[in-house]
């Protein structure tokens, strides 16, 4: 309770949360190491419902349009209904494990992978392409996205900018450059 400081619920899931919760429509979307994704009333810490996603889930989840988008460290991106849990498509295999979560880019998801690639993942039918490749540099956080913008940093110590309305397979800069 805000006022009194006394705790209004406790809830435990089936593993550790390594990643952020994420609160929209009332709801707390928390990914778990039981390879689990849940989803929990914010009113009382009571399930709403949970999902088998195969693989621990670190990242943050992405909630938007009536659905929640995560990421798991198989490499799959999974797109469940905010109301139940069902899945929009079939979970979407990428090249690398997904430590991070997805970020929004006029509307479609963009994923990075510790295999160094980076995704533009079409929401309504969970097709994907390479938006980008870092030649395995890993990008194990999530993408920073404005206007047309993304971007990234890889665990070279770079960060790379990517104008996604140029095609952004190759970056606009990087920092520090790689050596030549």
């Amino acid at each position: 309770d805000r006022q009194s400081g006394v705790e209004e619920w406790r809830r435990s899931v089936g593993g550790s949360v390594p990643g952020s919760i994420t609160l929209a429509d009332g709801m707390l979307f928390v990914g778990s190491v039981d390879k689990h994704l849940y989803a929990l009333r914010a009113s009382d810490g009571g399930e709403a419902w949970k999902r088998d996603v195969g693989h621990w889930s670190w990242g943050e989840v992405l909630v938007h349009d009536g659905y929640a988008y995560a990421c798991s460290l198989d490499g799959k991106v999974h797109a469940l209904a905010v109301a139940d849990g069902s899945p929009r498509w079939d979970a979407v295999p990428l090249e690398g494990a997904v430590r991070a979560g997805p970020a929004l880019l006029d509307g479609d998801l963009v994923v990075g992978t510790e295999a160094g690639l980076v995704y533009r993942i079409d929401v309504e039918s969970g097709l994907g392409e390479k938006l980008y490749d870092t030649q395995k540099e890993g990008v194990l956080s999530t993408p920073t996205v404005v206007g047309e913008m993304v971007y990234l940093g890889t665990t070279a110590g770079r960060v790379c900018a990517l104008d996604t309305s140029r095609g952004g397979s190759a970056p606009v800069w990087i920092y520090p450059p790689p050596k030549t």
